[in-house]
């Protein structure tokens, strides 16, 4: 059984649509709070917002760069607010994005102070494992190349699905990009990681 690691706002939406176009019902979500309780044991995969270690079998892990992560998640929590529907989250009490998306709203600077509320998502994911741990390693940036890594290492393509896609964008200065990145440095380091080791893997395929 594959473990799919989807990390918010890095491919994971067009991911799961992915596997589910291969696999059918054997593809199962568990995105907390809401749980699959046990998975069947013909299950192939289990794609969602769950830890790398929560199942036993080869990992899939993707992520994006850090700093385009935290405007598209900006902008996923805005369209909920505005719905009366805020996002659930495990690292907060439920309110405390609500201020910082108000502001960002009235100064897009602000953004800084919501890369601060969550700066480091992608080690909660990882739960301990290095990258090299995973069977396959990607980047948003270049799904294409995550799509050739899973059929080299499982046999099978899922299709170029492009799910869930941001299309509003902040306006932002470079210096308020720079500071964004500076905040959010040692995942823009993993990030880098995570690029140079798919690149790596697929030179050698």
């Amino acid at each position: 059984m594959i473990v799919s690691v989807h990390v918010p706002k890095c491919a994971g939406t067009s991911m799961m649509d992915g596997w589910r176009s291969v696999f059918g019902g054997r593809a199962v979500e568990d995105y907390p709070p809401e749980r699959p309780g046990a998975v069947a044991p013909d299950t192939a995969v289990v794609h969602g917002h769950i830890q790398a270690t929560a199942y036993e079998g080869p990992r899939v892990i993707v992520l994006r760069h850090p700093v385009e992560r935290t405007i598209s998640f900006f902008h996923q929590w805005d369209r909920r607010h505005a719905l009366g529907r805020p996002l659930w989250s495990r690292f907060h009490e439920p309110g405390t994005f609500e201020p910082v998306v108000e502001a960002v709203r009235r100064d897009p600077r602000a953004i800084i102070d919501f890369a601060r509320l969550d700066p480091g998502p992608y080690w909660w994911y990882l739960d301990g494992l290095a990258l090299d741990e995973f069977d396959v390693v990607g980047i948003a940036e270049r799904y294409t190349d995550v799509l050739e890594a899973i059929e080299h290492r499982f046999g099978v393509r899922l299709p170029d699905t492009r799910s869930n896609i941001t299309e509003q964008r902040l306006l932002l200065d470079e210096a308020t990009l720079e500071a964004v990145a500076s905040v959010l440095e040692p995942s823009v380091e993993l990030w880098e990681e995570a690029r140079d080791l798919a690149e790596r893997r697929r030179v050698t395929r």
